[in-house]
């Protein structure tokens, strides 16, 4: 750049440490990181790390080489807006605000890839979209690559994250019971809603009522002389959050914890409740969330909440 002889230069597949690094040393800034993006690999991390360096996201493979495009859920909202399942999978990356990159060699593809201006996805779609994610959200730049038989890439999952077509990670409906001793929150009830709904946006499930009526919290008040640790004080908060098998991989369950310790200590006015909370984080056992009536399993949890995304789209 210094010679005149390009613009501006671009850096492709760096993650978190390695934007770190450039930062300090960098004397030409590069504007664009190319990197795999798609609501299968939501690298939410990475892209904010990339922006907050000024670097402009530029996503290759939103279609996962076609991987993607055979995903139910895609196929399923592709015919509730009449597209293609690239077109649903390319506009969702356009609404995220990032560049995107397809790659055809057959012209009516590459006309329809292009074909992605005239419709916006709503945004219970597009929370949709974004449960589909299988990083947990990293600030990693890649985890599929790698050399498998015959010379072919193999996926490669990173420990902690969660398959996108297991049902335990798109439906998760948690309970919360905070257990506190009385006159410790001023306003019980927007604590409840406040702790329900931070759970929801931590998970990441579609904004769907399903959803919403079902995800709750409860705050029991109890007299201060029923509470005791060894020590025999009485001013610890106990938080228990129950969701179905396997809904939290390790991210989720270090933000659940962070979190709610925070919101805990801001409603009850004290800071120090940041030292004195406990959050413990329990799953119901599979086929045991019980639900009008019925004991449901994981698999029928998601039949219910594609049905319903269905009805939502058609009304």
């Amino acid at each position: 750049m210094t010679e005149g002889l390009v613009k501006s230069i671009g850096v492709s597949n760096f993650g978190g440490p390695e934007i770190d690094a450039l930062m300090d040393t960098w004397t030409a800034p590069p504007v664009v990181n190319q990197i795999q993006v798609s609501p299968f690999e939501y690298r939410r991390a990475l892209i904010a790390k990339s922006e907050a360096a000024g670097l402009v996201v530029q996503a290759y493979s939103p279609l996962g080489a076609g991987r993607h495009l055979r995903d139910p859920m895609v196929n399923q909202l592709a015919w509730q807006y009449q597209r293609t399942p690239a077109q649903v999978l390319i506009r969702w990356a356009i609404q995220k605000g990032l560049a995107v990159i397809t790659k055809s060699t057959q012209q009516p593809r590459i006309e329809g890839n292009f074909d992605v201006f005239d419709f916006d996805l709503d945004e219970t779609t597009m929370s949709a979209l974004d449960s589909l994610d299988t990083t947990g959200h990293t600030d990693a730049a890649m985890e599929w690559k790698g050399a498998g038989s015959g010379g072919h890439d193999h996926e490669h999952r990173v420990p902690g994250t969660v398959d996108s077509h297991d049902p335990n990670r798109r439906c998760p409906m948690p309970m919360i019971d905070v257990y506190a001793p009385s006159d410790t929150f001023a306003d019980p009830h927007g604590l409840a809603a406040r702790l329900a709904e931070t759970l929801m946006g931590i998970e990441q499930v579609p904004n769907i009522p399903m959803f919403r009526k079902n995800t709750a919290a409860f705050v029991h008040e109890l007299l201060s002389q029923r509470v005791s640790n060894v020590d025999g004080d009485s001013n610890h908060v106990r938080v228990q959050v129950l969701t179905n098998a396997g809904a939290l991989d390790r991210g989720k369950q270090l933000a659940v914890v962070e979190q709610f310790t925070n919101i805990v200590a801001e409603a009850g006015g004290d800071e120090g409740l940041k030292e004195r909370t406990w959050v413990l984080l329990t799953e119901a056992v599979p086929g045991g969330w019980g639900l009008a009536g019925h004991a449901n399993t994981n698999e029928e949890l998601v039949a219910a909440a594609r049905a319903e995304i269905e009805r939502l789209a058609g009304t």
